[in-house]
């Protein structure tokens, strides 16, 4: 009975499919948010209260467990969505960026073979970054940016590592 409630149409596997189950249905629905029976017509006999009692009870866990366990977001699957996650990642270095980034290509290179993979982008950014050029050119500055280059040509050369 708990399974059917917020489905238009009553479930026919275990529940008898007569007039008066489809009212109190219809009646437990109405309410839920209610902390005492209302006085309608349907028969309130004990075993509906309890019922009533335990999804009312119930509701909170639910609304708590969907609140700890958040839906994961639907990717927009396009090549420029891909770009756009892997520049993300490329700014942030947070690791969700670059799994939606090589999820997204998986679903398009399954419909494009001859898509490439998307390169990470960091050194170029820091590379234009800096407001006074000359704070460019200071050797330990220099040193740090080739050390980068290093590490993304590394990353570039296989994503999947």
């Amino acid at each position: 009975m708990v399974r059917s409630l917020y489905q238009t149409e009553p479930c026919g596997t275990t529940e008898p499919l007569c007039q008066q189950y489809e009212n109190q249905r219809q009646h437990m629905v109405r309410s839920l948010g209610q902390n005492e029976p209302c006085g309608h017509v349907e028969p309130l006999c004990q075993q509906y209260e309890d019922q009533r009692q335990h999804i009312v009870r119930a509701l909170p866990q639910t609304v708590q467990r969907a609140a700890q366990e958040p839906c994961k977001e639907a990717l927009e699957v396009s090549a420029a969505n891909m770009e756009m996650q892997m520049n993300l990642f490329s700014r942030t270095f947070d690791k969700i960026f670059y799994k939606n980034s090589q999820e997204i290509f998986k679903q398009l290179h399954e419909k494009d073979q001859s898509l490439k993979s998307p390169k990470i982008s960091t050194w170029e950014l820091y590379d234009k970054a800096f407001k006074f050029q000359r704070v460019r050119k200071y050797k330990f500055v220099i040193e740090e940016l080739n050390k980068l280059e290093q590490f993304e040509d590394n990353a570039n050369l296989n994503l999947s590592n």
